[in-house]
């Protein structure tokens, strides 16, 4: 097996996915009470950086918490990232245990999908019928929608 080397990790870092998973391992790298004060105190030759921890450690957090982060976001990781390609390289090689081998990625939530007109008029339709079934008055700021203006729009949606 050919050893990685700080080039070969940083032309890895070009995908967002090796990016995600290099902020995963480095700030798993950083120690507990590290990771909980998100700065870095102890000078073990590991994780984040004095000047970085706070932020990355942040930007770590909340991919595990979210499984994303912003685009702005990902231009920061991407491009603090590749100040740690040595480290991750120790890593893939073996020379730094590797913390991630017990702990799962996240994987982002799906993103729902939209509905269309029809999903809409079901939709409506069904709280509609539920209320009126209820017998519930409404006495907030919702907007009843009766069958009447429901089969409008739905007969307009059609055209």
């Amino acid at each position: 097996m050919a050893k990685h080397t700080k080039d070969t990790i940083k032309a890895l870092l070009v995908n967002d996915k090796a990016v995600l998973r290099g902020l995963l391992v480095i700030d798993a790298l950083q120690t507990e009470t590290e990771r909980e004060i998100g700065d870095s105190v102890v000078l073990n030759g590991v994780g984040w950086s004095g000047t970085d921890a706070e932020f990355m450690s942040s930007l770590a957090k909340q991919y595990r918490q979210r499984g994303t982060l912003s685009e702005k976001q990902m231009v920061w990781a991407r491009k603090k990232i590749q100040k740690y390609a040595g480290q991750l390289a120790k890593v893939a090689n073996g020379e730094i245990e590797n913390p991630m081998t017990t702990e799962a990625v996240p994987t982002p939530a799906p993103k729902p999908e939209p509905e269309n007109g029809d999903g809409v008029i079901a939709r409506l339709r069904a709280e509609s019928e539920a209320e009126e079934a209820e017998g519930e008055e409404e006495t907030d700021n919702r907007i009843t929608v009766d069958s009447g203006l429901l089969a409008q729009l739905e007969a307009s949606l059609k055209n």
